[in-house]
């Protein structure tokens, strides 16, 4: 009898920690696959991330992705209010001055300096710094800029944007103020300008994945390409292909403007030919119809007499 209790207590041992080691190996297991989830996690946000910061940069203080009401307000001084949208859009949605196929087909372009209004924004900055010196906080270089910061070797300014939906900017572009000769001298006098860009947009941007293709170099027959700098995201298991998240781009063969231009472009935020022909498609539609409306008035004003004799017989 004892004997046989003996036995039992050591099936019942050997029972437990075959038990108890099963138990560490299966929680063993389910750790490892929490931890590798939470790697992957944390890779899948520290990409995110980094597309985002990358998607946010700024030229000339302004910023990629961002609203361009709340800019074009902010360079006329306006207050962001319902009151003043007819003084920023016009009644088909897009913003006033808007320019088609700028240089390309399938974007919205506006000039900047239609906006500007220098003395307002000055007033902005001057009321922003007596509020801080009010309120006893301190002040940087960064707490009163305007929304614009112009650079004395540009001239002229201008952004593209998606028309609808979050209307975001896709594009910062601005042309230099020096003089154009030819696509190569373009090239070479933009490419320092260029190197400020892509040093600052790296140090923002520490990723290791980020792959910076350069091609902004004077080549044969570059005429018939862009010069341009391209941020991309390395591809992983999921998504072999790498990601084209931002381009630096110049612009050196235009024969109408004949001017050196250089942009920073988010390909995301760029109408697809999809969206494009629907906002023209609409925008022609509305042309149509007040061309129509518009005849018909004046085909059935009263000033208009004519000789109705064998016509309503």
């Amino acid at each position: 009898m004892k004997r046989d209790r003996l036995l039992w207590l050591a099936i019942i041992l050997i029972l437990g920690l075959f038990i108890y080691f099963g138990l560490e190996r299966y929680a063993s297991i389910l750790k490892k696959e929490d931890l590798e989830e939470a790697k992957k996690i944390e890779k899948i946000e520290k990409k995110r991330n980094t597309i985002n910061n990358l998607q946010s940069s700024k030229l000339f203080g302004i910023k990629l992705g961002d609203s361009p009401i709340s800019l074009l307000f902010q360079l006329k001084n306006l207050a962001s209010s319902y009151g003043n949208l007819d003084k920023i859009i016009e009644p088909s949605g897009l913003l006033k001055g808007t320019k088609f196929n700028f240089f390309t087909v399938g974007n919205f372009t506006v000039l900047l300096n239609d906006y500007i209004d220098e003395e307002g924004m000055q007033s902005q900055v001057k009321y922003c710094e007596d509020l801080y010196d009010k309120i006893g906080k301190q002040k940087n270089e960064y707490s009163c800029l305007k929304p614009i910061q112009k650079n004395k070797d540009f001239s002229k300014y201008y952004i593209k944007y998606h028309p609808y939906g979050d209307m975001k900017i896709s594009s910062i572009f601005a042309s230099l103020n020096k003089e154009y000769k030819n696509f190569n001298s373009c090239v070479k006098d933009l490419r320092p300008y260029v190197n400020v860009i892509v040093k600052r947009i790296k140090k923002d941007n520490p990723d290791k994945n980020i792959i910076i293709e350069d091609n902004f170099y004077p080549t044969e027959n570059g005429e018939w390409n862009f010069p341009q700098v391209i941020f991309k995201y390395k591809g992983d298991e999921t998504y072999h292909d790498d990601i084209w998240v931002l381009t630096i781009k110049g612009y050196c063969n235009d024969p109408i403007h004949k001017e050196s231009f250089i942009e920073i472009e988010v390909p995301a935020f760029v109408p697809n030919y999809k969206e494009w022909s629907k906002v023209m498609k609409e925008l022609n539609d509305k042309k149509e119809l007040d061309l129509k409306n518009d005849f018909n008035k004046n085909a059935s004003d009263k000033k208009f007499k004519i000789e109705k004799k064998g016509l309503q017989e």
